[in-house]
């Protein structure tokens, strides 16, 4: 009886020995999950305040190529727009056609990822149709990532 107690305490110790081998490892992992949001950012890096300075509303048209230059940081698709807004014009002059004399050209009008100069041309146009005076435009560029 003491070899068969003592084979059964060897047994035991043997499959404990052996169940703490195969229970140790010496590497495992971890998982790290998250969820990034799409950033869009844009700066009027250069040519916030674009002069023409005094003009000859005889001449057909003038034009401000990369009167403006724009900045833009995203890690999405994005796309541009621009609107305009009369701030100062002569009490005579029409809203509408004040906003028709003047263009807006973007250079890049829609891209993927960052890109630090997108030229914005100027040109205005149709001149001797307006009065004289001192003209100011807002011109506003949005940015939109859908």
């Amino acid at each position: 009886m003491k070899k068969f107690s003592f084979f059964i305490v060897t047994l035991t110790i043997l499959g404990m020995v052996a169940f703490a081998a195969m229970a140790a490892k010496d590497s495992d992992t971890a998982k790290v999950g998250f969820t990034l949001e799409k950033y869009f950012s844009l700066d009027v890096k250069k040519g916030s305040n674009v002069e023409f300075g005094r003009i000859d509303p005889l001449k057909k048209s003038y034009t401000k190529k990369n009167g403006s230059a724009l900045a833009v940081e995203s890690n999405t698709n994005w796309s541009l727009s621009t609107s305009k807004k009369v701030l100062r014009k002569p009490n005579d002059a029409n809203g509408r056609q004040v906003l028709n004399a003047v263009s807006v050209n973007l250079k890049k009008n829609k891209g993927k990822g960052d890109d630090s100069n997108i030229g914005v041309n100027y040109k205005l146009s149709n001149l001797s149709d307006l009065p004289a005076g001192d003209y100011v435009i807002e011109v506003t560029f949005t940015g939109s990532t859908k």
